[in-house]
């Protein structure tokens, strides 16, 4: 069965990754874990660059190393969002806001969907926001539209695990999480295969 994989980035990371030392994720290894049965054809990952402006170095070199090992994968595609500022009406300070990044998922989703490019879907989000295009995608095809919540349910720092019913009533088939040894086992090599010695510095 092709399946196509449709990778929330943002929130893989903030959820699955932080507090932890977890900094390499294969995020297509960790979803054919959650869902063996399924052979995963082709990824779309859609995240945001760090804003040079707003950011500190650190963290923009992290996420253009991250997004090198990415590319390695077989099949995948890296959607880019933005982050707008946003002037906030008191004192003359900001906010840095993601944009783009969920709007984009639902249009690759359904388009490719409209195209015939898969035979079943499955959406790594816990954002309840994706519910309308999931059940959009599942009700007007017939096709298996599945979703996987990143949450940790294990391991260090794990935060209190929060069930999404909208995405679970949404979805064909729906896990609300993964566990601290699934993610471990889905860490890239190191050093990872295809990237130039200029990549992994």
């Amino acid at each position: 069965m092709r399946t196509w994989l449709y990778i929330d980035g943002n929130q893989l990371c903030h959820v699955a990754l932080s507090g932890t030392t977890l900094r390499s994720l294969d995020p297509v290894a960790l979803v054919e874990q959650a869902f063996p049965d399924n052979s995963i054809h082709c990824t779309k990952f859609f995240g945001t660059p760090f804003p040079t402006t707003d950011s500190t170095s650190p963290m923009v070199e992290a996420r253009r190393r991250y997004w090198d090992k990415l590319r390695t994968l077989p099949n995948f595609y890296l959607i880019e969002g933005r982050f707008r500022r946003r002037v906030l009406p008191a004192g003359g300070e900001f906010r840095v806001e993601e944009r783009g990044s969920d709007v984009n998922l639902t249009a690759h989703l359904l388009s490719d969907l409209m195209l015939g490019c898969f035979d079943a879907a499955i959406v790594v989000t816990g954002n309840p926001d994706l519910a309308v295009p999931v059940r959009l995608a599942r009700q007007f095809s017939g096709l298996p539209i599945g979703v996987l919540n990143p949450q940790r349910l294990s391991g260090p720092d794990r935060p209190e695990v929060r069930p999404c019913a909208e995405l679970r009533s949404a979805a064909s088939f729906y896990q609300n999480g993964i566990t601290w040894s699934q993610l471990q086992r889905a860490q890239f090599p190191d050093p990872t295969p295809g990237l130039t010695p200029s990549s992994r510095s």
